[in-house]
């Protein structure tokens, strides 16, 4: 479950246009297995799952790393990972 004043500090912290400086982990979706259903789009609290076209893409710029996303992928197709420039 989470917890929704965690869910709020990310929101504050979301003013920071470089998020991958202080986001340590962010959603990767394996497009072979998105069947694009949408549910990740409807879930995200920041809005930065979108449909491009037939295909669904995530926006890393503003993505506060909180999961939800992955936890709402009804198939998995989304895991949490590392993020690349992640800096304590």
């Amino acid at each position: 479950m989470f917890n929704p004043e965690r869910i709020r500090a990310l929101f504050d912290r979301a003013s920071d246009s470089d998020s991958e400086r202080w986001r340590s982990v962010r959603p990767n979706m394996d497009k072979g297995r998105c069947t694009d259903c949408g549910a990740c789009i409807e879930a995200c609290p920041m809005a930065t799952i979108a449909a491009d076209g037939a295909v669904i893409r995530i926006h890393y710029e503003g993505c506060i790393g909180c999961g939800i996303c992955a936890v709402n992928c009804r198939i998995h197709a989304i895991t949490m990972e590392p993020s690349p420039d992640w800096r304590h």
